[in-house]
């Protein structure tokens, strides 16, 4: 067995994947966001810590929630987020800039011959007053 495909030796250094950050602001809503970096090369077994900046354009609170989305689809499930504004709905107070933390890890169990990937968040607007019907941590 090579002791560099096994996650308990550390991180596999021999595979270099890059993840690119992308997002958008679902229409109507007033916040601006983005990646403290606009792409990493990571391997897997490596945790990885970022920060995405929100800025509230407006002169009112925004409520909102981060739905992700991994491409290639067959690396979502290699993919191990750890810590991530998406898992809960955010408050933006008139004219708020707020820096938040995204932690994840690629599984050592990545498929051979993805050396790139997409990590996408689409914001979306929330009624505070409205329980959603599943916590994204239950769905995930």
């Amino acid at each position: 067995l090579d002791p560099r495909l096994s996650s308990a030796t550390g991180p596999i250094t021999s595979r270099n994947i890059t993840v690119t950050f992308m997002g958008v602001s679902a229409s109507g809503l007033p916040v601006r966001f983005g990646p403290s970096v606009p792409s990493i090369t990571t391997n897997p077994g490596r945790a990885v810590h970022l920060e995405y900046t929100f800025t509230n354009m407006s002169d009112d609170s925004v409520f909102f929630r981060a739905v992700h989305s991994i491409m290639p689809e067959k690396v979502a499930r290699e993919f191990q987020l750890m810590q991530c504004f998406c898992f809960d709905d955010q408050t933006l107070g008139p004219r708020e800039t707020r820096k938040l933390p995204v932690y994840f890890a690629l599984s050592p169990r990545t498929p051979q011959g993805i050396d790139e990937l997409t990590l996408s968040y689409t914001l979306f607007p929330r009624d505070p007053k409205k329980p959603i019907p599943v916590s994204a941590k239950e769905a995930n």
